[in-house]
């Protein structure tokens, strides 16, 4: 009898710590048709070409796993594991999205590891079309921000009455024999803070990337990134990225966006202003500030309709250079709490000062997006 009881209180006990973690396997898979179409103008001189095919347009496919353990006291520590996958495609690439591991607990939470960035997750939670739509264009605001930081260090508070903020480091882990102060190349640091308040919601966020070493390789032939705007050519037509020119090679990046939204209950609509700036070592700069409108509305209690416009201007040394414009319109209808339908269209459309020049991208398409 006695050797029972104790059998049965150690499987008690091992019950219990079982019951203190918990480990989650989750995962999105978006895929739908669309079509795919860049043009460029140039003076009399006109190029196009098209893309059709199977694409995520709105969520990037992943899978993963998340966990936690309960240390007692309140104390919890936390992991996640995700990866990227391509579900239209016979690929054994597994991109790393994120992968970090912390604690939380009254104090807020603590990250380790690669992870969206703090400017990324701010404005993210202002764009009412889907939250960061994937491939599909018309988000000029998504030109001013890094997605997710490696080496990074994030800390987020606790929520009070509303005021919740995170600060994130990331190490640029770069070695340089003939110059240790180097060392800092590729360091990048940003913070989010955010106040909500019923229907009521408004945020700030910033970042700042150093890459110097990349400014010198370049600074012989400067072209600032943002301005370099023309869609892929050549062999690479048949298969158009994003059609237009990122950062490269400038001596720091700096980027900053104040959001609101309001909840009307009928409808939420959003309003970002975003500001971006790029210094290069040979006393150029290029920036790029605008705006972003968006409007969501659940129409019936499984279709919602939502729309963003955006527009921009690009400057060079202060020098007007470029305007930008762009939309997008999605309309969601979710045939359970983890699939959706929807039909999607946007399109970015960039024109220079003068007007020489014009480059264009569009997509649209329906597709079926699935979590789990």
């Amino acid at each position: 009898m006695k050797k029972t009881l104790i059998a049965l209180a150690a499987v008690a006990a091992t019950s219990a710590a079982f019951a203190q973690s918990s480990v989650t396997a989750f995962g999105l898979i978006d895929l739908g048709v669309a079509s795919s179409k860049d043009s460029y103008r140039n003076g009399a001189a006109t190029l196009s070409f098209k893309k059709n095919g199977l694409e995520s347009m709105i969520n990037g496919s992943r899978f993963g796993f998340r966990g936690t353990e309960d240390l007692g006291g309140g104390l919890k520590a936390n992991f996640l594991l995700e990866y990227a996958v391509q579900p239209d495609e016979a690929t054994t690439s597994m991109a790393n999205r994120q992968a970090y591991v912390g604690f939380s607990g009254d104090f807020g939470e603590v990250r380790l590891g690669r992870q969206y960035t703090a400017y990324h997750a701010h404005q993210g939670g202002f764009d009412l079309v889907n939250g960061n739509t994937n491939t599909l264009p018309g988000y000029l605001v998504g030109w001013t921000t890094r997605v997710r930081n490696s080496n990074a260090i994030n800390y987020t508070t606790p929520n009070f009455s509303g005021l919740t903020a995170s600060v994130q480091y990331g190490f640029g882990e770069s070695v340089d024999a003939s110059n240790v102060a180097n060392d800092k190349n590729n360091n990048t640091w940003g913070f989010n803070v955010k106040y909500a308040s019923g229907p009521l919601t408004v945020g700030f966020g910033y970042d700042k990337v150093n890459d110097p070493r990349a400014a010198a390789a370049s600074s012989s032939a400067l072209t600032p990134g943002l301005i370099n705007w023309t869609p892929v050519t050549g062999a690479s037509n048949a298969n158009p990225s994003e059609g237009f020119a990122g950062f490269t090679g400038s001596d720091s990046l700096t980027a900053y966006n104040l959001a609101a939204s309001y909840d009307f209950g009928v409808a939420k609509v959003s309003a970002q202003y975003f500001n971006m700036k790029e210094k290069f070592a040979v006393a150029d700069s290029a920036k790029f500030t605008g705006y972003v409108l968006g409007v969501s509305a659940p129409v019936t209690g499984a279709l919602t309709l939502s729309a963003s416009y955006s527009d921009g201007t690009a400057k060079d040394n202060g020098v007007k250079v470029a305007d930008a414009k762009g939309y997008q319109l999605l309309a969601g209808y979710a045939l359970s709490k983890r699939t959706t339908v929807y039909a999607a269209y946007g399109q970015d459309k960039f024109k220079d000062a003068d007007g020489t020049a014009e480059a264009k991208r569009s997509q649209y398409g329906v597709g079926v997006r699935h979590t789990f």
